[in-house]
């Protein structure tokens, strides 16, 4: 539970709607200070070790290069984040496919003699991963569309009146009834 500091009537420090105190519920919308993260287009799971062993075919390369490269050759549609490249890097180094070495404070990474066998077998056994990208579905729009009305009620939260905030709660509230009312309704025929 939060500790709420009363001030005309609304909230305000720690935990207060779009707060970046710890716990504020900025963090449910959207990371510190709220607003929505979109969900982009992804690879298949396990596909970014892949992607990083053939990038790496062309020659050594820092993590941030490899990360630029996933990016140009996807089109950018594709750049993996450091929280998924670095413990990639690890795992990668763990198996002995790469190693990484330092220069002028900077992680190179290359391929070890049996990293390079298993990325060209994975070059020749079909399409790399950045041409197989999975766009969004339809659950990430509604995601998407949860976090901007998350966004919304939050600035009214904190800059409505009394009034502002009763009508977005009920309006808030027909809308969830709503939202449960099409679960129960006849799914539409895709054919």
């Amino acid at each position: 539970m939060h500790a709420f500091h009363e001030t005309e009537g609304r909230p305000h420090g720690r935990g207060r709607p779009g707060g970046r105190g710890r716990g504020g519920w900025g963090r449910a919308w959207g990371g510190p200070g709220g607003g929505p993260r979109g969900r982009g287009p992804r690879v298949g799971r396990g596909e970014t070790r892949t992607a990083m062993l053939l990038v790496l075919l062309d020659g050594p390369q820092n993590p941030y290069q490899v990360m630029s490269e996933l990016e140009e050759r996807s089109g950018g549609k594709w750049r993996p984040s450091p929280g998924s490249v670095y413990p990639t890097v690890k795992a990668l180094a763990q198996d002995g496919l790469i190693k990484v070495d330092r220069e002028e404070g900077r992680r190179i990474l290359s391929l070890t003699d049996e990293g390079r066998t298993i990325a060209e077998s994975k070059r020749d056994a079909g399409p790399p991963p950045w041409e197989t990208i999975e766009e969004p579905g339809a659950q990430a729009g509604l995601f998407d569309e949860f976090l901007l009305l998350a966004s919304a009620a939050r600035e009214v939260a904190e800059a409505g009146t009394d009034d502002q905030i009763d009508q977005a709660t009920s309006k808030m509230a027909a809308l969830r009834r709503n939202l449960y009312a099409l679960l129960a309704e006849e799914p539409a025929d895709k054919s």
